[in-house]
């Protein structure tokens, strides 16, 4: 005997009301539970496209294989109550695809420390969206992390090149393109997740040979770039970064992102300046 209609209907709408409550629900409880965030300190970016680096504004790479890695510095940095000081961590991504990221972290750090730093990257990564965290799941890079025994991070009397060294994974090695005083000769507007400026710098060495790629790597002499850095939630959720209009970006900078930039040079954030941490 088959279901009278009424019945069938208040089933339809129970169900209606519980997709309804998980599309507002699993939203809500995650803006709901992201605590203030902050980050500073240094990273540098080195990949196998020419310099300047056409990814940073909105323009297709110069290699087809966009291959990037990425050292990270936090000075002093937290997550909520947790403290993010003196992290260090290494990712190598999919630049052109956005398909996968191979995070590397130090073995030492905390497992709730290794979580919180998770934590800023996918919010970083949310769109300002209220509905995006049901999508996030399905739309993001396939994420990947290693713990390796150490991250060694070398830099040199003067500030200028700094050296990151995963024992029989990867090896980077740049140095700021600075004038006569040791400052960037030019700080340009550029699509990153941790800052709205960049410098260039040399890429001495840009060698992987990691497990996690089907090929070892070896883009030494390509692109380079560093930033020191000083980024929060705030700055996110007011939308105040050049990267979160990356995909609106049609090989120009949009309207929103030119009003930022005048900004930046209105408040004379893009004078050369002393380069540290």
């Amino acid at each position: 005997m088959g279901l009278a209609r009424p019945a069938i209907a208040r089933m339809l709408g129970a169900f209606a009301a519980l997709v309804l409550a998980v599309a507002i629900g699993v939203p809500l409880a995650y803006w709901h539970r992201v605590p203030p965030w902050s980050l500073a300190g240094f990273s540098m970016t080195l990949c196998p496209c020419a310099s300047p680096c056409p990814c940073r504004s909105g323009r297709r790479p110069t290699h087809p294989d966009c291959e990037a890695a990425t050292f990270v510095h936090v000075v002093r940095g937290h997550y909520g109550s947790v403290s993010l000081d003196g992290l260090k961590f290494v990712d190598v991504a999919d630049m052109q695809r956005g398909a996968w990221i191979i995070v590397y972290g130090e073995a030492g750090t905390p497992d709730e420390v290794q979580a919180a730093m998770v934590a800023v990257a996918e919010n970083m990564l949310m769109p300002r969206i209220f509905f995006a965290p049901l999508l996030a799941r399905w739309l993001g890079p396939r994420v990947t992390v290693r713990r390796v025994e150490r991250i060694e991070y070398k830099v040199s009397e003067n500030r200028l090149r700094r050296r990151v060294s995963i024992p029989g994974i990867l090896e980077l090695d740049a140095r700021l393109r600075a004038d006569a005083e040791g400052r960037p000769r030019e700080l340009v507007p550029a699509l990153d997740m941790l800052a709205n400026k960049i410098a260039y710098a040399d890429n001495l060495a840009y060698r992987y040979t990691g497990p996690d790629l089907p090929r070892p790597l070896d883009y030494s002499g390509r692109q380079a770039n560093m930033k020191t850095f000083h980024v929060a939630k705030e700055d996110y959720d007011q939308e105040r970064m050049l990267v979160q209009e990356a995909r609106a970006m049609r090989g120009a900078w949009t309207p929103r992102q030119r009003a930022i930039i005048t900004a930046m040079r209105e408040a004379g954030e893009l004078l050369p300046r002393s380069f540290g941490e």
